[in-house]
This record gives structure tokens, C-alpha cells and sequence, in this order.
């Protein structure tokens, strides 16, 4: 994993592999569930807004990194395989984080 995120600063475009790349965007994606899940706990925010700007933040983020680094979506898959690559386990990941958090932060 950490041979992963090193690659993906300091590579370029042509040196990804559609394996490397989709883990990749998976573990980005359950860092990204981690960090947000105890900032959301620890704000406190809640409800319906606080998860949907936490999807904003799962999509928005690997998306902008891959722009950035001008991967072809096409090359990989197109930009709905892209998008999905561990978007399940990281929305689960990130609900138990947020929810025990704030549990231990705020509720006790």
C-alpha cells in the first residue's frame, strides 16, 4: 500500500497499470473514510448533509487526483469503474469511524 501512494506522487501517467491503479483508488479511498470519519465525528457534524458532503469528498478527490495526473478514464475502464473501485467498503469504513467518534467524543 505504501509503494501505491508513493507511486502516485511521483509517477507518471504511463507507468500505471489498470490493477495497480483500481487498488490504489480503493486504499485512497478508505484513507480518505478514516480521516474524514474522525473530522466529521470530532466537528460534530451530522445527519443527512454531513454524509453526502463526506460522498462528495470520496468521489471529488480521487477524481481530481486522476485528472491531475491525466489518466485516461477510458484506458481503465471509463469513469464508472473508476468511481466504484472501493466505494462500498469506504462509505461502511467511514460510518463506523464517524459513528463510534462521535460517540466517544460527544454522547458520553
Amino acid at each position: 500500500m505504501i509503494l501505491l501512494f508513493r507511486k502516485a506522487a511521483f509517477s507518471k501517467m504511463d507507468q500505471w497499470d489498470k490493477e495497480d491503479l483500481l487498488d490504489l483508488l480503493y486504499w485512497m479511498r478508505q484513507v480518505i473514510a478514516i480521516l474524514a470519519g474522525i473530522a466529521w465525528g470530532l466537528v460534530p457534524l451530522t445527519g443527512l448533509y454531513a454524509f453526502l458532503s463526506f460522498m462528495v469528498v470520496l468521489l471529488g478527490a480521487p477524481l481530481l487526483w486522476y485528472q491531475a495526473q491525466r489518466i485516461d478514464e477510458e484506458e481503465f475502464g471509463g469513469h464508472q469503474s473508476l468511481a466504484g473501485e472501493g466505494t462500498a467498503p469506504s462509505m461502511a469504513l467511514f460510518l463506523l469511524v464517524w459513528i463510534v467518534t462521535y460517540t466517544f467524543v460527544h454522547a458520553g
